[in-house]
């Protein structure tokens, strides 16, 4: 099996992640778990997404295509590929159900990453000529761009920064956790047309 740049920021990820559960799960205190717990995910976070972005520099339009329905000669990276890809969804809906909101975003890294894979391919196609950009991404990166200033703006004008709800036991604001939803938003949008907007 061919452990490229992007498939060790991926395992790096889980494995980092893995570790601080593990190790959290045998601390004594709750807060150690905590600490623990959140280390080893933003260890992760942070060595995998790098790793990801830089090996996605690398890959050719046969690699990402090789990524995403798996390369001749990898039937074991292909079935776990698949099984990863359809599980994740299901398992990140039963930690939402069960109120683990943190932990079903976790399970959405793997589609996430297949999804960043199909926006890279996408974007070179854009930029090579053989696909054109459809209404649809533009409409995203702008009434994204709308959003995230409207929200901004309400933030910075209304009292402390709008209307709260609560989530787990802590009040939150709307407006500012829009305007910072709305960024992401924009950077997949801005992907999807090739950076020709």
């Amino acid at each position: 099996m061919n452990i490229s740049t992007v498939r060790a920021g991926v395992l790096v990820f889980y494995i980092t992640s893995g570790a601080g559960a593990f190790l959290g799960g045998r601390a004594g205190e709750a807060a150690e778990q905590a600490v623990l717990l959140w280390m080893g995910r933003g260890m992760g976070a942070l060595i995998g997404f790098g790793l990801v972005l830089t090996g996605l520099s690398e890959l050719s339009r046969e690699d990402i295509n090789g990524e995403l329905r798996g390369r001749p000669g990898e039937p074991l990276w292909a079935a776990v590929n698949r099984l990863l890809a359809w599980a994740s969804p299901p398992a990140a809906g039963w930690h939402f159900y069960r109120g683990d909101i943190w932990d079903g975003l976790m399970m959405l890294c793997y589609p996430a990453w297949l999804v960043l894979l199909r926006l890279e391919s996408r974007r070179r196609d854009i930029e090579e000529g053989s696909r054109r950009v459809l209404l649809p991404w533009r409409l995203l990166v702008y009434f994204s761009l709308a959003s995230c200033a409207l929200f901004f703006s309400l933030t910075m004008v209304l009292p402390y920064g709008g209307p709260a709800f609560l989530w787990d036991g802590e009040a939150y604001r709307l407006y500012p956790l829009l305007a910072m939803l709305s960024i992401p938003a924009i950077i997949i949008g801005a992907i999807g047309c090739g950076g020709k907007l």
